[in-house]
């Protein structure tokens, strides 16, 4: 096994790339490939770079092999489109914004009904490596996931070198499912920890798996690419609105525990040798575009959305972005994807939801509740951090702006939150002062209809313009300006 490794150049707990050799310029360049391949891994990939310029990047994520290399490409790629987009290709000055979408395009295009994909046996054959390398490993609990996977990445190479078969893919991939007979395919998958492993990982599909944490991890980065490419967002939605598959769940389930054992919180403290706050392709589809305002949730279908608010309602860790996307757009939810909600509103509810994930779900269907259902969702906004409930109630007043009496509700809980948290020190000013600019941005567009409970609360308003921190604030000062003399 020590061998083995040594080989593969796994140094346990250390990353590639940790010690740079000094070695001659070809011997470099095919250091170079090396730290490529390995960085390219699943939750390693924030420190992948190609060895070719950008012009190889390209050609990575779009014929790259092994497969999940493409998703160390795309966020190479995205990276560099965000920071640095104009590069030279030849005696060519490019804009890598303009060459994205197309590659992206080619490189995760829309599947065709009955069509057998052309990188079938690439996919398989990435998969049967991962399942000999945990096999291999199977008494080194201390390994990660990647140094796992990494020691699959130098036998695909191997096998590329072989000069009996070289690169005739079939054959190997028809060779290695013979010696891997279901009982040692059972022993690999119960390798390191438990289902979350590579063998659990490559069981999502690998082409999904490069697409989802490629997008993840540019996500965290800090320069991100706006607005997203097409494509990707396409890609993505094709992801994020397919059912979660049994795999899909027990992975999660494997992934929380995981968190559990050391201690960590879902969400806020990832894992090292996943860094990503899911291992679903699904969920990491749906957080990804929620982030990036997609209004996902309006194009799924009711027993899907009905799926993954069931999930949800058992496992909230983590889960804050589904609230999110669920109250983004309230008015654009048909009435089938609205009675899915409600229906599993008082579930989620009775979870172990945060108050602000329960209320966020709520106000996605807030127009449709009953009067005790609405005092409920208020009464958990006002559960929330103070940090939260500003934000919270201003989801309210513009997610249903056509109930008079909501908005009233959410005004005058903004209103209030300006008037009473000003005093409380620095934290306390920058909710009084969100919550008056929220509260004037949602009076501004009811001007003209204003009931007399919304002048009065104008009035209010208007009222903190010359008092501190209000008075300081050119920018609030100025919309309050718009609603009347301040």
């Amino acid at each position: 096994m020590e061998r083995i490794l040594s080989a593969a150049g796994v140094v346990p707990g250390e990353t590639p790339g940790e010690r740079t050799p000094r070695l001659p310029k070809r011997a470099h360049e095919a250091w170079l490939d090396w730290l490529g391949l390995h960085l390219s891994v699943p939750g390693l990939t924030a420190g992948w770079a190609p060895a070719r310029g950008i012009g190889g990047a390209l050609e990575i994520m779009e014929t790259g092999d092994p497969i999940t290399m493409r998703g160390a490409a795309l966020t190479f790629l995205l990276g560099r489109a965000a920071e640095q987009p104009v590069f030279k290709l030849g005696d060519f000055q490019q804009d890598l914004r303009s060459l994205l979408p197309a590659s992206i395009a080619i490189a995760f295009p829309s599947p065709h009904k009955g069509e057998a994909s052309p990188e079938r046996f690439s996919i398989r054959l990435e998969e049967l490596l991962l399942h000999f390398a945990c096999k291999l490993t199977l008494q080194r609990s201390d390994l990660t996931i990647q140094e796992r996977w990494r020691v699959a990445r130098w036998l695909h190479q191997c096998l590329l070198r072989s000069p009996f078969f070289g690169e005739d893919i079939e054959t190997w991939v028809a060779r290695l499912e013979a010696m891997l007979t279901p009982s040692s395919s059972t022993e690999a998958t119960s390798a390191g920890t438990g289902l979350l492993d590579p063998v659990g990982i490559a069981a999502l599909g690998l082409k999904e798996v490069a697409l989802t944490t490629g997008a993840a991890q540019h996500e965290g980065a800090e320069s991100v690419l706006t607005p997203a490419p097409l494509p990707l967002i396409q890609a993505l939605s094709r992801v994020a609105l397919r059912p979660m598959s049994d795999v899909e769940k027990e992975l999660e389930i494997a992934l929380g525990l995981a968190l559990k054992e050391k201690g960590l919180v879902r969400g806020q403290d990832p894992l090292d040798e996943w860094p990503f706050d899911h291992v679903s392709p699904t969920l990491l589809a749906q957080s990804v575009l929620t982030g990036r305002g997609v209004n996902w949730v309006g194009m799924s279908k009711p027993a899907r959305l009905g799926g993954w608010l069931d999930w949800m309602a058992q496992h909230p860790q983590g889960m804050e972005w589904l609230g999110r996307a669920l109250s983004m757009d309230p008015r654009s939810l048909s009435e089938p994807l609205q009675r899915v909600i409600l229906k599993r509103w008082g579930r989620i509810a009775e979870s172990h939801a945060t108050p602000h994930l329960k209320a966020m779900t709520g106000l996605s269907v807030l127009g449709k509740m009953k009067e005790a259902q609405i005092k409920r969702v208020a009464a958990l906004i006002e559960d929330c951090d103070v940090a939260w409930q500003a934000s919270l109630w201003s989801r309210c007043a513009d997610g249903w702006s056509q109930d008079e009496g909501l908005v009233t509700m959410a005004l005058a809980r903004l209103v209030h939150l300006a008037e009473t948290e000003a005093t409380r020190g620095k934290q306390g000013e920058s909710v009084s002062l969100n919550a008056a600019y929220f509260a004037t941005r949602s009076l501004q567009r009811s001007r003209g209809r204003l009931s007399e409970p919304l002048s009065r609360l104008k009035d209010r308003l208007l009222a903190l313009a010359s008092r501190s921190p209000f008075a300081d604030h050119d920018s609030l000062r100025r919309e309050l300006r718009r609603l009347g003399p301040v």
